[in-house]
């Protein structure tokens, strides 16, 4: 069953239903982009960061606020990856915390 066959926001219940527990294994790393400020430089962190952490579906943007969302297995430690893979793409990664 695809998106084409489920209206809205079904789908998307319909895929973490799908997910399960996988879902309930990650968690979020947080980090404020310098030097992100246009949509090309979030094309390049999608190439840069996606595969790190699985595709780009696991990659959140903020760009006015200039963050970087990534969801990642639980028992990962992925955050020194991420940062050098966003120093690759001319940018730095500066690790902030989520809120509450």
């Amino acid at each position: 069953m695809g998106p084409s066959s489920l209206p809205g926001g079904i789908w998307y219940l319909h895929r973490m239903k799908r997910a399960g527990s996988r879902e309930a294994a990650m968690k979020r790393l947080s980090f404020k982009i310098r030097g992100m400020d246009c949509a090309e430089e979030i094309g390049a962190l999608r190439r840069a960061v996606g595969p790190l952490v699985g595709g780009e579906e696991h990659l959140d943007f903020d760009l006015l606020d200039g963050k970087m969302t990534v969801s990642v297995a639980d028992d990962a430690d992925l955050a020194p990856a991420i940062r050098e893979a966003v120093a690759r793409a001319g940018m730095t990664a500066v690790p902030c915390d989520l809120p509450d």
